[in-house]
């Protein structure tokens, strides 16, 4: 049987996947504090923390510097708060200890799950047998059970929104035309980086749409702050996400984080954690050029690359690699390529298929695999950060390529080809 991306996809992500049930077998579950952060301990912490501050709406802003998120956001997490009981002091113990607030959230993901499992589906499909593992592959992959699920955090909800919206976007249909504008401009209200996936509409010339949906982002974006603090907090939005920022320790999980932890390696021979503040700002600005010079040369191949699941990679990594509040959870975003990658080249022999495809299988997937050495590097497990050498490599890969492309184009005389 020859190897095809999409075999090729499935064999890395489930012998991953084995691997890593035998080892929290032999550990009797003690593997697992290699794959959660504070072991677990803090689950769904990121939506309990946001649905403790909004407790006091016009507030939210300046009660925590954490709380750096759209207000269009902190309407839903308002909702969720007035429908739980309050007979106590909101804090996030208060409402991890009332059964229906932790049932509600599990089921608000249950749903996300079931509307991505609808997707796989459409994008790869009537295929039952195979699109049951790739569901129950994607569920328990590092990026949606380890990161999204466990933070509870909204990251999931952002990605359900554009991956109906793409799926919507080209339908015969005008309100699902509509609609998918609308859930566009709702994601981007949510996590606002979103908002790149409107430069799809300037590349195909719908000109008229990406006014609409640039009018929906805008209203949706700016009117929820009436209820939030009204102008002031605006701008102390615009303080936390620089706080936010300033705080983060540095990590691989963006391309300004990659130079800085390659610096504290090499140059500080830093074994600790270290924080953004103690890099020389040198350094943090390098760091800061590279990730401008990426958008540039993202926004240049989205408009000349004529494969979808590359233009949906290169999209998709901005809302991953670039900002530097970027955190792990970010990874389910590159859900959106894989989607396109299954379509387009999920049957083919190519060995730039089957390249991606193992890549995929890495990104997708748990591998608690022994590397004390890996660990000993990076400051995280196996399991945690293998999805981000597999990206890197994918993206260095696919722009490679797509540049090869535009050069082999315009050696003869040809448009938009890669």
């Amino acid at each position: 049987m020859k190897m095809n991306a999409k075999r090729t996809y499935f064999l890395v992500s489930t012998s991953c996947l084995l691997l890593t049930v035998v080892s929290l077998l032999l550990s009797r579950g003690e593997a697992w504090s290699k794959l959660l952060v504070e072991n677990g301990y803090l689950y769904i912490g990121d939506f309990l923390m946001h649905l403790q501050f909004v407790d006091n709406p016009q507030n939210v802003y300046f009660a925590y510097e954490g709380c750096c998120f759209p207000p269009l956001a902190y309407v839903f997490f308002l909702f969720v708060n007035r429908i739980l009981p309050s007979n106590g002091a909101p804090d996030m113990n208060f409402y991890r200890g009332i059964p229906i607030a932790v049932i509600m959230i599990f089921a608000g993901m249950m749903l996300c799950m079931m509307i991505l499992a609808w997707m796989i589906r459409e994008y790869n499909g009537d295929r039952k047998l195979q699109n049951i593992g790739l569901l129950v592959l994607i569920l328990f992959s590092a990026p949606f059970l380890c990161d999204a699920i466990e933070r509870g955090n909204t990251v999931l909800h952002t990605l359900v929104f554009l991956v109906l919206a793409l799926y919507l976007k080209d339908s015969e249909n005008k309100a699902a035309r509509e609609s998918a504008l609308v859930l566009i401009a709702v994601a981007a209200s949510f996590k606002i980086y979103p908002a790149v996936f409107g430069l799809l509409y300037v590349k195909e010339k719908r000109y008229k749409e990406a006014m609409r949906l640039a009018i929906y982002g805008i209203l949706l974006f700016f009117v929820p702050f009436l209820f939030f603090g009204g102008f002031a907090g605006f701008l102390q939005f615009l303080h936390n996400l620089t706080a936010v920022q300033s705080k983060i320790t540095v990590n691989i999980c963006t391309i300004t984080g990659l130079v800085e932890f390659l610096y504290a390696k090499i140059c500080m021979g830093s074994v600790a954690p270290v924080t953004v503040d103690m890099i020389p700002a040198g350094v943090h600005l390098t760091g800061e050029i590279i990730s401008v010079v990426y958008l540039v040369l993202v926004c240049v191949l989205v408009f000349w690359e004529k494969k979808q699941w590359k233009v949906m990679l290169y999209l998709s990594s901005l809302m991953i690699i670039f900002t530097n509040s970027s955190f792990s959870y970010t990874t389910i975003y590159m859900l959106i390529p894989f989607l396109f990658f299954l379509k387009d080249e999920g049957e083919k022999q190519s060995r730039e298929g089957v390249i991606n495809a193992v890549l995929f299988g890495l990104i997708f997937t748990i591998c608690n695999l022994p590397g004390a050495w890996f660990e000993g590097f990076f400051g995280e497990s196996i399991g945690r950060l293998i999805r981000y050498p597999a990206i890197y490599v994918m993206l260095l890969y696919g722009v490679i390529g797509s540049l090869t492309g535009i050069y082999r184009a315009k050696k003869k005389g040809e448009k938009n080809v890669c």
